[in-house]
């Protein structure tokens, strides 16, 4: 392999070109696109973005990081790795002289335009192309921390309780804890799984999780046994063993033991799968939520499933997953005839253990993931849906593997966990900013259900308003009494221009029509309308109307006391049989409209 030259700058384009043509050809680095538009770090290197070929001679928005030192033993004698990512999110890959100290990016940096921060070097298990894969897997299975196992993360959360042992191994069954900050009582805990391919990864990277703690939750990041120390089923065994020691501290930590969610990413997200399938877990380990991200949850299919260039690393992760430290053996790997290799797979795959009776899981994955396919979880909850178990599931349109970047996913499980963990949001005051949900969040009955619609702010509207069983329900807390605008964004549901109108049922008051102008199907549009919320729980229905109407989200803001009767309240309907009221006589005669007539129904609903 050429070496890449040393020195302060970066390489010139030829050598690069040369470099990432032998990686390319020699199967160890898939073609990408280079996009990086940020600035350099000033204290990391620069580094390069392998683009097939020719290659690009410098990514500009990359942070070329690593740690001062090697520690781990088998890495190569020569290299080791250091790895960035692009502003576009292509992965970028370089490797160093073992003998040359590498400073790490301080913080600034990270924050500088297109970076995305420091990450920690992948070491390799026999030769130097089998590092630059496993680099590049777990580079895109999630991102590592901007601190090293050293570093234990201090900022998790008003209080935090680090590394505590859960079990007999004191080196890997520990779990950093974050409590909310004044509790008046115990609080729901969600146990953070991370990635890494079941062999890297720690529990003091920066996770999602760590938002939830705001929330009211407690949070434990986890650490597991590696597959590179043990083989699986030694990493759900140490999960499901601190699931079991956090309800079994409960009270010294002020958890609710009968309220514990898990939810992990990619090879996390394997094992919160198979902790809610629960085999052999026992009554102890029964969780009441799960979340998915990204994970691999039919492993005798997931090389198949695979995008090409992942199909090697993905079947050397299963043998490092079931073999372990004995995975370098090939002669162990041949023994194993098709049904033992088989059934092996299927002994650690939540395909193969699902049932009825199973806790509510939510199931996120990105659209374009050519690591862990897409058909994966698809495959995944089209089961859970046909046994009827509580499945909940998005999916991200043009989202990768790792979908932290994602909004949505985030504020998809904190609505989540709220629900099945029975912790309420905190009731909205007139201070609050708007109050949003997607049409998707609320609570479907009838023939409504969510469609995926690319125009939709996050990938879906809510549809289907057939008929007077259907209906769309979402609760909201508010502290006092008062005027609120509510929102609603249509995708509209007429071939005409006409008005139609959709039923919107306020707690216990009669149906009210919410009036939306028609522009044909497709043509998003937003309502707004004043509405009187009670003090404490109000529930908001949306109905069937004259026509189908499709939602997009809803959205409440206060209403300032001053300015309220500015504002067109939603119209009571008419008593079905009550007399109309006279209009008052108007003191100059004005020529008679004509009745207009009813809008057309829409039987065929073109754009459901």
């Amino acid at each position: 392999m050429p070496k890449r030259r040393s020195g302060k700058g970066a390489s010139s384009g030829r050598d690069l070109k040369s470099w990432c043509e032998a990686l390319r050809t020699s199967g160890s680095l898939s073609p990408g696109t280079s996009r990086g538009t940020g600035d350099r770090p000033e204290r990391g290197r620069p580094g390069f973005c392998c683009n097939g070929f020719p290659c690009q001679s410098g990514c500009g928005s990359m942070g070329v990081v690593s740690i001062s030192r090697v520690r781990q033993p088998r890495v190569g004698q020569r290299q080791y790795g250091v790895d960035g990512i692009c502003a576009g999110g292509d992965v970028c890959a370089d490797f160093r002289p073992r003998n040359r100290v590498i400073r790490m990016a301080v913080s600034g940096d990270i924050q500088r335009p297109g970076l995305c921060g420091p990450r920690l070097p992948v070491y390799r298990w026999g030769w130097c192309a089998r590092l630059i894969v496993c680099l590049l897997f777990v580079l895109n299975s999630g991102r590592l921390g901007a601190q090293s196992r050293r570093n234990v993360r201090t900022d998790l959360g008003p209080t935090v309780v680090k590394d505590l042992g859960y079990g007999r191994d004191k080196k890997y069954q520990r779990l950093n804890l974050a409590l909310p900050d004044r509790s008046a009582g115990p609080v729901p805990v969600v146990i953070w799984i991370h990635g890494g391919a079941w062999v890297t990864g720690d529990k003091d990277e920066e996770n999602p999780a760590e938002a939830l703690v705001s929330e009211g939750f407690a949070v434990a990041s986890i650490e597991y046994r590696p597959a590179t120390v043990a083989a699986y089923p030694a990493q759900l065994e140490d999960c499901q063993t601190a699931v079991n020691w956090l309800r079994s501290t409960a009270k010294k930590y002020r958890i609710d033991p009968e309220r514990v969610g898990v939810w992990g990413q990619s090879a996390g997200g394997h094992l919160a799968a198979m902790l809610a399938v629960n085999p052999g877990g026992g009554n102890r380990a029964a969780l009441q939520a799960v979340c998915d991200w990204s994970g691999p949850v039919d492993l005798q299919r997931l090389v198949e499933d695979s995008a090409e260039e992942y199909r090697k690393v993905s079947q050397e992760m299963l043998w490092r997953l079931y073999l372990g430290p004995a995975a370098d053996n090939l002669k162990l790997r041949d023994s194993l005839s098709n049904s033992k290799r088989t059934q092996l797979f299927q002994s650690g795959s939540p395909m193969s253990y699902i049932a009825e009776k199973m806790p509510p899981i939510l199931v996120v994955h990105g659209e374009q993931d050519r690591i862990v396919s897409v058909r994966q979880s698809r495959r995944f909850v089209k089961r859970l849906e046909q046994l009827g178990a509580p499945i909940d599931y998005v999916e991200l349109p043009g989202v990768g593997h790792d979908l932290r970047e994602s909004p949505v996913s985030a504020k998809r499980v904190v609505a989540f966990f709220r629900q099945h963990l029975d912790l309420p949001e905190p009731a909205l005051d007139r201070t609050s900013g708007p109050w949003h949900r997607e049409a998707e969040e609320g609570t479907l009955a009838g023939k409504a259900r969510k469609v995926p619609q690319a125009k939709a702010s996050e990938g879906y509207k809510v549809g289907f308003f057939d008929s007077a069983e259907s209906s769309l329900l979402f609760e909201v807390r508010v502290a006092a009494a008062g005027p609120w605008i509510l929102r609603v964004r249509y995708a509209n549901g007429s071939p005409g221009g006409e008005q139609s109108t959709h039923q919107l049922t306020l707690n216990d008051a009669p149906p009210q029509e919410l009036c939306y102008p028609h522009t044909g199907w497709d043509k998003w549009q937003t309502m707004e309308v004043q509405v009187d919320l009670q003090a404490g729980l109000n529930r908001l229905q949306f109905g069937r109307g004259t026509l189908a109407a499709e939602l997009d989200w809803i959205e409440l803001q206060a209403v300032p006391e001053e300015v309220a009767a500015e504002v067109p309240a939603v119209p009571d309907s008419p008593e079905p049989d009550s007399p109309e009221p006279e209009s008052p006589e108007p003191e100059s005669p004005e020529p008679e409209s004509p009745e207009p007539e009813s809008p057309p129904v829409d039987a065929d609903h073109p754009g459901d």
